[in-house]
C-alpha cells in the first residue's frame, strides 16, 4: 500500500511536468466559462449552450487539448514512476520471498 502512495506521489507531478514539457499545458476553465454563460440564457440559448462542448472536444485544432501529448505525458510519467519505485518493489519482493522462519517442535 505504501508503495502505491509513493508511486502516485511521483507519477502525478511527473505527468504535470511532462505535459508542460510537451507543450500541452491544460486548458483550465474553457468549458466552465462557456457553460456558465449558456446556462444563464435559459432554454432559448439551448443550441448556443451545446456549441461549447464540441469546441472543447475539437480543441485539438488549436493544439491546446490534443490527445497525443497527454498520452505521451502519461507514458513518460508512468515510466518514470516505475523506474523510481522499482528498487522499493524489489526490496519488498525480496523480503516476501524469504518467508517467516518457522520453529518446528516434535
Amino acid at each position: 500500500m505504501a508503495l502505491w502512495v509513493v508511486y502516485a506521489g511521483i507519477q502525478f507531478p511527473a505527468y504535470r511536468a511532462a505535459k508542460r514539457l510537451l507543450g500541452s499545458g491544460g486548458s483550465s476553465g474553457n468549458g466552465g466559462a462557456n457553460g456558465g454563460s449558456g446556462s444563464s440564457g435559459g432554454s432559448a440559448q439551448s443550441p448556443g449552450a451545446s456549441q461549447p462542448a464540441p469546441r472543447s472536444l475539437a480543441a485539438s485544432n488549436s493544439g491546446a487539448g490534443s490527445l497525443w501529448p497527454a498520452i505521451a505525458a502519461g507514458g513518460l510519467a508512468g515510466g518514470f514512476a516505475t523506474v523510481v519505485t522499482y528498487p522499493l518493489d524489489w526490496i519488498r519482493t525480496r523480503f516476501a520471498s524469504q518467508g517467516v522462519p518457522r520453529v518446528r517442535s516434535v
